[in-house]
């Protein structure tokens, strides 16, 4: 894999517009890029890692609104990143949108926006967002791309154990992200499906307990239920086998007069009798209430109207589109009028309504069934108010016949002698006990009452213990697949451990013996990486000793043998000693592959036994030199001349690619112009 930088533009930012171009006669090696402080390398630096990373698509204003130029107060301006990944080209802009105000107060409330834009080698231009090619995006996280810009700020956190960033870096190196993604995909997909799913309220071992005792309780109400419709059956027919041998000692019983129990028996014949009545009559009625015609007699006037204009449309069924056709050929209409145009164009018009088969047998059928019900001889309109009147009858019969009855069989009691008046308390004990139990039985196949705390209805009841089982599968299936994803969590947890540790010791042992070639007078050894750098003399340790250290490190990780990434120092000489210098120099060459990317910011005075070094040790065509510096705070008066045809003037910058300039290059600022703080 190979990522390299070919240019960057830039316009109407904190840093000079023009295009820094990596590739002019094609790639380099080593890229020195000469640019005194103040002239916006910081702002280089952060837009080259925001283009690549996309960081900024969900930043906010005043994060962005740090990129206005007060100096140009341009109200937009962009960067562009253009870079060849595999040696294929692909572009990175960033479109700023300033909030101008709130930048020149520094303003929280800022509302300044970026917007990218990508454009892949597939052509077609710029694609809104930031859409870099899958194969490139799943690598160019923004830790990975942090790695690209080694500074002293990266050194010492390098170093510093309140930081992980020694051992982050070996996580991006060894794409060790693809496996945290596969890892929060499993977690996004067990929260989607399980956590915030529908199809369970709950995911642990504790629910299917819960779902459980709820199933079993619904199930124990069933069955009580089931037992007391079965017990309650059981016991109508006990009852009614009872009041039948009741009724028969009584029969046999010669203590009464058989005239008395004789009129007792013919007022509960007549009960009997009229509620079999009632039963018969109530099916004719609800028969009756049924059918619309008899319920008003708007209904059937509007039947009628409707009857004889269906009769107008009384067209043959038979008729068809020959009949109409035929019909035009003759002379005459069958009205007698002449068929000329107007006539033959009004047939055409209107047949439709006309020749429909099944619209004429629908016509039909509605004509003969309305005849049929409402024109015919023995269809009675006062049926409904007749049915009522009986009905009403039938029931004040059926209550002065209970009543009579129920008077009779009071004054048989009165009258009876004690044994048989305990034998016909005995018939109305049972009777009220085959009430109760009906109107229990009747009350739970009949039950509608939703709520599960209070139903007796066993139809409910048995639903809810069907999606309390369903539950608990559920249930049962969400625990299984927690884990196997804890399972496949704890693989990916060990390969992680396992690949570090394997890359850990290759850069250990290779940063070690490149350490002991730079620091021959001093004992510089490496203890350990864990979450950062560990120096067996941490103590010890200067800066410069940290800063070659650091980069040494972050060269070997990005030199490995499948990667071949451009690499950025920022100032990595300042404070390492000159003869350091030499020997980082040599080792860094080394380290740098032959077609590698190694570019560093330097200033003036980081030239010595540094970029010297370097260029003693390497092919001249291996190297590109630019300079860049800022026109209003450097005047061309004190500086080296610029060689025109080696250097390239913007609005603001000057941008000079040659290498007797860069070496002889050394600005002071004129204190007369105004600085711009960039």
């Amino acid at each position: 894999m190979e990522l390299k930088i070919s240019e960057w533009r830039s316009e109407g930012l904190r840093c000079p517009d023009g295009v820094v171009n990596l590739k002019k006669n094609g790639f380099k090696r080593f890229n020195f890029v000469q640019m005194p402080n103040g002239t916006g390398k910081t702002t280089y630096l952060e837009l080259i890692q925001s283009a690549l990373s996309g960081s900024l698509e969900e930043a906010d204003g005043k994060t962005i609104g740090k990129y206005y130029n007060p100096s140009t107060k341009s109200e937009n301006g962009y960067f562009e990143l253009h870079a060849e990944w595999n040696s294929k080209k692909i572009t990175f802009r960033i479109d700023f949108n300033f909030d101008i105000e709130a930048c020149k107060t520094k303003s929280a409330n800022n509302k300044s926006k970026a917007k990218y834009s990508t454009e892949s080698a597939m052509g077609g231009g710029f694609t809104p967002g930031y859409k870099p090619p899958r194969e490139i995006k799943r690598l160019i996280t923004p830790g990975f791309v942090k790695l690209f810009v080694f500074d002293g700020e990266f050194a010492s956190q390098l170093f510093n154990p309140g930081y992980s960033t020694a051992f982050d870096c070996l996580d991006s190196i060894c794409q060790l992200n693809i496996l945290d993604n596969l890892e929060e995909a499993l977690a996004t997909y067990y929260k989607n499906n399980v956590i915030e799913s529908s199809k369970s309220s709950a995911k642990t071992q504790a629910g299917i307990t819960k779902a459980v005792k709820e199933r079993d309780e619904y199930q124990k109400r069933v069955d009580e239920l089931n037992k007391i419709l079965t017990d309650g059956e059981k016991d109508l027919i006990r009852i009614d086998k009872e009041i039948k041998n009741t009724e028969n000692e009584i029969n046999e019983d010669n203590s009464l007069g058989s005239n008395t129990k004789k009129i007792v028996q013919e007022k509960k014949d007549l009960v009997d009798g009229l509620q079999k009545e009632y039963e018969k009559f109530t099916q004719e009625y609800f028969s009756v209430i049924q059918n619309p015609i008899n319920l008003s007699e708007k209904f059937v006037t509007a039947l009628d109207d409707l009857q004889d204009n269906l009769y107008k449309l009384r067209i043959p069924a038979s008729a068809t589109k020959a009949f109409f056709e035929e019909l035009k050929e003759e002379r005459e209409c069958i009205c007698d009028r002449n068929m000329d145009e107007t006539s033959k164009n009004a047939i055409d018009k209107n047949k439709e309504k006309f020749f429909d088969e099944d619209r004429a047998s629908i016509y039909n059928k509605l004509k003969s069934d309305i005849r049929d019900k409402i024109k015919s001889e023995d269809f009675d309109r006062n049926i409904l108010e007749r049915k009522n009147t009986e009905f009403d009858k039938l029931v004040d019969q059926q209550a002065e016949a209970k009543t009579n009855y129920d008077v009779a069989r009071e004054q048989l009691k009165q009258s009876a002698p004690e044994v048989l008046a305990k034998k016909l308390a005995k018939i109305d004990g049972l009777i009220k006990d085959k009430e109760t139990i009906t109107n229990q039985i009747d009350n739970i196949k009949n039950n509608n009452e939703q709520d599960i705390k209070k139903t007796k209805s066993i139809k409910i009841l048995n639903q809810a213990i069907k999606e309390k089982t369903s539950t608990i599968d559920q249930i049962e299936e969400n625990i299984s697949l927690r884990d196997d994803i804890e399972k496949i969590k704890g693989l990916c947890s060990n390969i992680k451990i396992d690949v570090k540790k394997e890359v850990k010791d290759k850069v250990l042992n290779t940063c070690n013996n490149q350490l002991a070639e730079i620091f021959k007078d001093k004992s510089i050894v490496i203890e350990d990486i864990e979450e950062y750098i560990s120096l067996s003399q941490q103590s010890g340790a200067s800066m410069g000793q940290q800063l070659t250290t650091g980069m040494l490190y972050l060269a070997i990780l990005l030199g490995r043998e499948n990667f071949n990434f451009f690499t950025i120092f920022d100032s990595p000489c300042g404070p390492i000693d000159l003869h350091v210098r030499d020997d980082l120099s040599n080792s860094l060459t080394d380290l740098i592959k032959d077609n590698g990317q190694f570019i560093t910011f330097v200033q003036s005075a980081e030239r010595v036994n540094f970029t010297e070094t370097i260029e003693k040790k390497v092919n001249e065509n291996e190297i590109n030199y630019l300079t860049i510096y800022d026109k209003d705070r450097f005047p061309s008066e004190g500086l080296p001349s610029l060689p025109e045809e080696k250097t390239e003037q913007t609005t603001n910058g000057v941008f000079v690619y040659d290498k007797t300039f860069f070496n002889v290059f050394n600005p002071t600022s004129n204190s007369s112009n105004k600085e711009i703080n960039v």
